[in-house]
């Protein structure tokens, strides 16, 4: 074993390109931007897997295209790095990272470096837990939030760590966004919801309707939505909401007088936005103080694609 690592065999970074990761058999090899060349070319592999429309999958899904991605960028890894290997003429590595406890060490470490740093400032995956966002989002659906949208607070980090208030490359977001939030500092639940109200406007419920500074959003009535996750299945009144700024959803109106269809004129405070969920009998939102209008600091990232 030792030896295969003092003479840098060509098969043996073509089994760690294929087995391991083509990044790992580039270090092996003492080549560490290439290392970093091939751990760039699977993230954005990654990337595109999950990025491609629905309507352009021809029926494939995305974990088929992803690991055919992976396993196209190992491919060519692995002849890569056995040419490589068969061309040098220094046998033995000097970069630190080539040692074969070096290698062990990226081996064991790399990976959760990379989940945290990628879950930290690129995207978090999260998973559906309740019906507050039907029809648009199911219990048990999965969705990618993009943790950079607005910008990174000391709430963007997977775990709670020391950190300053306000955001590092703030962005505002817009109204119809579907983001993740933490109501409240000391409270560790995330919620997802969709901003309908922005720092300095007024919002009120009339009747199930929404109102923006006093006027009414777009809301006509489109086919009912059938609910399958109750027992027996329901048929559940549906409306198409647009907001000012041309965004479209639907929204479930199951109560004609619903505990959140009518509620007082609301201002929103400067550094905070107005959310509500898409099923408006069946959410806790901005609309009851127990959620209340969200921080901005709050926002941990915006909903890109269901997968």
């Amino acid at each position: 074993m030792f030896k295969a690592f003092k003479e840098r065999r060509p098969w043996v970074a073509a089994v760690f390109a294929v087995v391991l990761s083509p990044a790992l058999a580039m270090a092996y090899l003492g080549r560490g931007a290439l290392a970093i060349g091939y751990v760039l070319a699977e993230i954005a592999a990654a990337l595109f897997a999950y990025g491609v429309p629905v309507d352009a999958m021809a029926g494939a899904d995305r974990e088929t295209l992803a690991l055919v991605a992976q396993t196209g960028i190992r491919l060519v890894g692995a002849v890569h790095g056995y040419i490589l290997a068969g061309r040098m003429v220094e046998r033995v590595p000097s970069a630190w990272f080539a040692r074969w406890y070096s290698l062990i060490g990226l081996f064991i470490l790399a990976p959760l470096l990379f989940a945290f740093a990628f879950r930290s400032f690129l995207f978090e995956p999260y998973s559906i837990p309740s019906g507050s966002m039907l029809p648009t989002l199911r219990v048990g659906d999965h969705v990618w939030v993009s943790k950079y949208a607005y910008g990174y607070s000391r709430f963007s980090l997977p775990i709670d760590l020391p950190a300053p208030t306000g955001r590092l490359f703030a962005g505002m977001p817009e109204r119809g966004d579907v983001v993740v939030f933490r109501p409240a500092a000391d409270r560790p639940e995330v919620y997802l919801k969709r901003i309908v109200g922005l720092p300095g406007e007024t919002i009120q419920m009339k009747d199930g309707v929404l109102h923006i500074d006093g006027a009414p959003v777009g809301y006509r009535p489109a086919d009912d939505y059938l609910d399958t996750a109750t027992d027996p299945p329901e048929q559940v009144p549906r409306y198409v909401e647009t907001l000012p700024n041309g965004v479209s959803y639907s929204v479930l109106d199951r109560v004609s007088d619903g505990i959140g269809d009518n509620t007082p004129v609301l201002e929103v405070p400067p550094d905070r936005v107005f959310v509500m969920g898409d099923n408006r009998d069946n959410a806790l939102d901005s609309r009851f103080p127990s959620v209340g209008m969200v921080p901005l600091e709050n926002l941990l990232g915006r909903m890109e694609m269901i997968y």
